[in-house]
């Protein structure tokens, strides 16, 4: 008597209708969240992203007032949005500063920090190391 033991896993035709399968319903999905997104009817966001601001890996303890207290030294603030989750109320760690004026936004002559240039102080301390 011989004995058949089950797959341990799929089959590679088996595989490769499951991803089709959930790339359809992946792009389905967008299409039809696509069709129902309307930028305009979001209160909270920005109106001219020319003048927005986006900064990334914020502490968690960071408020509004301290953002605005921090950057309304350069140019007058007209909105400022600290992004939380909705179900649980927890900052997501970022933020959108929207100023009053393009001009606000440009800095004269400035250039990536990659590139020898950026605003503030550089992430380490002390002479590069060598590899």
């Amino acid at each position: 008597m011989t004995q058949f033991l089950p797959p341990s896993d799929k089959l590679s035709h088996e595989k490769n209708v499951y991803h089709t399968v959930a790339h359809e319903k992946a792009a389905l999905k967008l299409e039809q969240d696509l069709v129902l997104w309307d930028p305009q009817s979001n209160e909270k966001a920005t109106i001219d992203p020319y003048k927005t601001l986006f900064i990334a890996r914020l502490n968690y303890d960071t408020s509004e007032t301290k953002l605005k207290r921090e950057f309304e030294i350069y140019r007058k603030i007209k909105s400022i949005h600290l992004t939380h989750d909705k179900q649980t109320g927890k900052p997501h760690g970022y933020v959108f500063i929207e100023y009053e004026k393009e001009s606000d936004m440009h800095v004269k002559e400035w250039r990536p920090r990659r590139l020898g240039g950026g605003l503030g102080s550089k992430r380490r301390d002390g002479p590069p190391r060598d590899k």
